[in-house]
């Protein structure tokens, strides 16, 4: 059997994500809930990738349940992290 990496993708909102699906068309759905979740199969690797919600509970949460439910070789976080607020400064 021929070993395919398996990567989760992590991002809390529709918007951090969407250009990334784009980008990516062959999308398939994979989970409502708990998790919005997306797998897409890519030359020899695997992806998925979850919506978490905002806020760190919510992605600790979603982390642990793409762990035991598609069981990932690596995980990858990506978005704004409180780019949206404006008390959040560059850096921060």
């Amino acid at each position: 059997m021929r070993y395919r990496p398996r990567v989760a993708l992590f991002a809390a909102l529709p918007w951090e994500h969407r250009a990334f699906r784009r980008g990516l068309d062959r999308w398939k759905g994979f989970s409502v809930k708990p998790f919005k979740a997306f797998s897409l199969s890519m030359g020899d690797k695997d992806l998925l990738l979850v919506e978490t919600g905002m806020g760190g509970a919510m992605v600790e949460t979603a982390m642990n349940w793409a762990f035991w439910t598609w069981r990932p070789h690596g995980l990858v976080s990506f978005g704004f992290a409180g780019g949206l607020s404006p008390s959040a400064g560059v850096g921060v």
